[in-house]
């Protein structure tokens, strides 16, 4: 097995359900209201005055909200660009999810990397085919 064969199995495994997903998985019996979101991709921008602004890949400003943890949510829920999502109403629900699907990642990437090591031992490349694996799946861990 080569490292991009490596690569493409684990795009695979992650595009066909391995990859918990956000936040349909995480949600319990949590209120929620639903946001509206643009269909396009969302990274996180500057904190600025206790608020945190959500932008576009152009950096123009898309959103804000009032807690660190729902901009998180509001990141990883946006990773297939739906045109909105259901998120809780209570920000200490919004905050355990979000480190749940964190913990779920950090474990996915422990697997990932593991698995690289027993594969390709004393290779140097395991950041980078982790970053090409999560990148092509548009997966981010903020």
């Amino acid at each position: 097995m080569t490292e991009k064969e490596f690569t493409a199995g684990w795009i695979r495994k992650l595009s066909s359900g391995v990859l918990k997903s956000f936040p349909e998985d995480f949600l319990d019996s949590a209120d929620t209201k639903v946001i509206k979101l643009p269909s396009i991709e969302l990274i996180l921008g500057e904190e600025l005055f206790g608020n945190y602004d959500l932008l576009d890949t152009k950096h123009n400003s898309v959103l804000m909200v009032d807690d660190y943890y729902s901009a998180k949510y509001i990141i990883y829920a946006n990773r297939t660009k739906p045109g909105d999502i259901r998120i809780p109403v209570i920000n200490e629900q919004t905050t355990k999810m979000v480190k749940a699907y964190e913990k779920h990642l950090d474990e996915t990437l422990r697997v990932i990397e593991k698995e690289f090591n027993k594969n390709f031992p004393g290779s140097k490349n395991h950041l980078s085919t982790i970053n090409d694996i999560f990148n092509h799946v548009n997966i981010k861990r903020l």
